[in-house]
């Protein structure tokens, strides 16, 4: 028996329909398998999401500064850094982190194994006085905990000396003058959480990324709005208001989802979406976005070039250099 062209096509159809309805089934299938799992280091099944079980308000950090907070200025820098960053750290202070007199820099780190490695910590701090080392383990998909600790140490020793907390990764090379003298020129503003706001973004479901989130933690197909982790500011009082939250929202490890995505919607505070934060790693020369307030995936070498270069005015001896390039060019052709 012959079929016409009509119902050729349908029997296509159906199959093609078919066979996306298995993959579907197969792709829930596998995440439900997942999800039971939760693979995601350090938080196994059973493993408590409540923020009270690691931040507690009434444990000082293991080193903390003599005389932290104490002197009233405009802006708080914490890096979040790695336990072992020593030459990057080192790479800020010689650089963009040098001693301001209205802001403050200080490097938030966390609990290590290592003997050896704790001395050096110990040993830097004093020579130093810019380490914070807080009770948690310093692991990647720890990072949320980092930051509440950050807010909680804000919230205790400097929400009255400081008007402006800014957290930044250690990978990143921040324009500490260029923001420090933006906010000396304009009113201060309260409820404000301010960086480069990603939009429409979904969750990882794939168990391989680092970004992974398991369904049954964020079931929802969107995150909310939220800001590049790697940088934002904030208003004194919205050190408040997320770490209040934290207390009363399940813990997930995505850190900057969290805090500026569900818990700045959770208190009802709106973002500012800045371009002078950057988010994705930018290639492009420093002087084609010298203005640019944060700029991500740096390195120590690639911090002093770039510190370098700004404070010797290099990107004007560069835009006068092929100005004069192209006269040479154009006389020698025309």
């Amino acid at each position: 028996m012959r079929f016409g062209p009509a119902r050729i096509w349908f029997r296509r159809l159906c199959f093609i329909f078919s066979c996306v309805a298995i993959i579907d089934l197969l792709m829930i299938w596998n995440s439900s398998l997942t999800d039971g799992l939760s693979p995601v280091e350090g938080w196994d099944e059973g493993v408590s999401r409540n923020v009270s079980d690691y931040v507690n308000e009434l444990f000082k950090p293991r080193i903390l500064p003599e005389s932290f907070c104490q002197d009233e200025k405009i802006l708080m820098v914490m890096v979040c850094s790695r336990p072992d960053g020593f030459e990057i750290r080192r790479a800020i202070r010689d650089t963009w982190g040098q001693k301001h007199t209205n802001a403050s820099v200080f490097f938030l780190v966390g609990e290590v194994k290592s003997r050896r490695l704790q001395n050096k910590l110990e040993a830097e701090s004093e020579e130093f006085a810019d380490i914070i080392q807080e009770r948690f383990v310093d692991t990647y998909n720890n990072l949320t905990l980092k930051s509440v600790h950050m807010l909680k140490v804000f919230k205790i020793y400097c929400a009255d000396t400081y008007k402006y907390l800014m957290k930044v990764d250690d990978d990143l090379y921040f324009n500490l003058d260029a923001t420090v003298t933006h906010l000396q020129h304009r009113p201060y503003q309260r409820n404000a959480l301010i960086g480069r706001v990603r939009s429409q973004t979904a969750p990882y479901r794939g168990s391989s990324s680092k970004w992974y989130m398991p369904y049954k933690w964020y079931p929802d197909s969107i995150y909310p709005d939220f800001l590049c982790g790697p940088g934002y500011l904030m208003s004194a009082d919205v050190v408040d208001k997320l770490f209040k939250c934290s207390l009363e929202v399940p813990l997930l490890h995505t850190e900057d989802v969290y805090l500026t995505g569900i818990c700045s919607k959770y208190m009802g505070i709106k973002l500012t979406n800045n371009y002078r934060f950057t988010c994705n790693k930018n290639d492009s020369h420093v002087c084609l976005d010298s203005k640019a307030w944060t700029r991500h995936y740096y390195t120590a070498a690639t911090i002093r070039e770039t510190y370098f270069i700004l404070k010797n005015n290099g990107c004007e001896k560069l835009k006068r250099y092929s100005v004069l390039m192209a006269w040479i060019f154009f006389l020698r052709h025309f």
